[in-house]
């Protein structure tokens, strides 16, 4: 018989509960920025990828995002102030 995986006991459900823990999450207001490999333009791209890493460094959950990126290894966006490339 397999245990079945309650939506509580996942990870992204953890994060979600920190953010609910803390009201709001800067990211929440500059989607765009954290996923900066939709913007074509490469001046543009920094640029967004900067203002991300700055929001990242103002919010108070910065551990838990970083940790929950590693964990399921999000290929995509601005997680806990890192690139793809840096986690």
């Amino acid at each position: 018989m397999t245990k079945q995986r309650l939506i509580t006991d996942t990870k992204h459900f953890k994060l979600l509960l920190a953010i609910e823990a803390v009201n709001k999450v800067p990211c929440e207001d500059y989607p765009d920025f954290m996923f900066p490999e939709d913007i074509e333009d490469l001046e543009q791209r920094q640029v967004a990828i900067r203002l991300a890493k700055a929001l990242c460094r103002s919010c108070p959950i910065i551990e838990e995002c970083f940790t929950y990126a590693l964990e399921t290894a999000q290929p995509y966006g601005i997680w806990g102030g890192t690139e793809a490339s840096e986690r």
